[in-house]
Order: C-alpha cells, then sequence, then structure tokens
C-alpha cells in the first residue's frame, strides 16, 4: 500500500468484539497459506466487514471491485456476497 493510503484514510475504532472477529479471520488466513489454500473467502469477508464499518456506499463498493489484482484477475463483487456476512 502506498504511504498516501495511510495518510488520508482515517482508522475507525472498533469495539472488541468486531477485533476479535478481524483477528480471528486474520489467523484463518495464516493458516490457510500454510496449507497452500485459497484465502479469497476469508479476504472478501474482511473486506465486507471493512465496507460496512466504514460506510460504503455501493458505488464506492464497485470502485474497489472493478480494481485489477497486481496477477491481472478481478476481485469477486462484493455485493454478490455481502448479505451471507454478518458484522
Amino acid at each position: 500500500m502506498s504511504k498516501i493510503f495511510f495518510e488520508t484514510v482515517t482508522a475507525i475504532p472498533v469495539d472488541e468484539s468486531t477485533n476479535s472477529a478481524f483477528e480471528k479471520l486474520i489467523d484463518g488466513i495464516v493458516e490457510l497459506k500454510k496449507q497452500g489454500k485459497s484465502t479469497l473467502p476469508l479476504e472478501k469477508e474482511i473486506d465486507i466487514k471493512l465496507a460496512k464499518i466504514y460506510l460504503l456506499s455501493d458505488s464506492e463498493i464497485k470502485l474497489f471491485n472493478s480494481t485489477e489484482a497486481p496477477n491481472g484477475t478481478v476481485s469477486p463483487d462484493i455485493t454478490a456476497i455481502s448479505e451471507s456476512v454478518n458484522l
């Protein structure tokens, strides 16, 4: 991530329950990476939770979804799976 991102995005404090949920997702990602498995579902869960915390609009979410990943793939539509994940 670029320096400009960290200079312009304000961190929003979260409660212990939300923080714990993020920790579990990150731990799951670390474990899956160790096993050589895909972490995309857990990464998308984090994306959805962050979108809700930052109160992103649908158009802002679509903007992020249209960004290509470094390997040339396009991330799946976050709005399509957002209903199945509870914050």
